[in-house]
């Protein structure tokens, strides 16, 4: 018998639970977290990959501009509409450019000329609330010139589909906040930053977390009951698709 996975959940998922009213879109993002959990899925795929990478270059290097990550949209167009690549590797390369797209009217608004960017780690950020492993993967990690402390991060969230709103993202950027807090950083709440890509839009951590941070202890209890209470007939149903 395989072993029970624990309930696991990205950040920006995680935000969208704790603003989501209907328990039927709650209880299906549990059911969507645990599938791709038993599944073992690296379809906890970074979907809008080519998108995420072009954004991190345009935080990265103070010489790209909004031009440059057009004109990078504009390349991935063109990979595209190359006869000779999967139609699955066309529908992503077109999604990375709709989601470049979409982010530039607020990209120059976003970037903070007097911090460096630096790569997130991204596999090993997690915290935990609960049972629950929260997800934190940072797209970028934002140091302090000239002492390289780490004093914010950058989280992206593309999903055309189920945008986050503003509570949703300020929930998020809470998270991020604590997680750097809890690694024994010094972050400040300015720096903290979590964008919607495709709406877009965009929050920092608040000031006063506890109240959110709460929200988020209160989902995850929810999310475990809810992982328990499915958890034998999404097995059974992952196992049934395998066979």
């Amino acid at each position: 018998m395989s072993v029970r996975k624990s309930p696991v959940f990205p950040m920006c998922k995680l935000a969208e639970y704790t603003v989501t009213s209907s328990a039927t879109r709650r209880r299906s993002l549990v059911k969507t977290q645990m599938k791709q959990a038993l599944e073992d899925s690296e379809k906890r795929r970074w979907w809008h990959v080519e998108a995420k990478a072009e954004i991190r270059k345009f935080f990265s290097h103070r010489s790209r501009t909004v031009e440059s990550l057009l004109e990078s949209a504009d390349q991935l167009r063109d990979q595209a509409a190359n006869a000779d690549i999967k139609e699955s590797k066309r529908v992503t390369l077109l999604a990375s450019a709709r989601a470049i797209e979409a982010f530039a009217p607020i990209a120059e608004v976003v970037r903070d000329e007097g911090l460096i960017a630096s790569a997130g780690r991204r596999e090993s950020a997690h915290m935990r609330r609960g049972n629950v492993d929260i997800i934190i993967a940072p797209d970028l990690l934002f140091l302090e010139r000239g002492t390289e402390h780490i004093v914010g991060a950058l989280k992206l969230h593309a999903a055309q589909e189920f945008k986050l709103n503003s509570d949703a993202l300020l929930n998020a950027a809470a998270i991020l906040y604590t997680y750097l807090n809890e690694c024994g950083e010094n972050p400040n709440h300015a720096h903290c930053v979590v964008v919607d890509v495709f709406t877009p839009d965009y929050e920092v951590a608040p000031q006063r977390l506890q109240r959110r941070m709460q929200a988020v202890v209160a989902a995850c209890e929810e999310i475990e009951g809810w992982w328990n209470a499915m958890y034998d007939l999404v097995r059974a149903e992952v196992e049934e698709r395998r066979t």
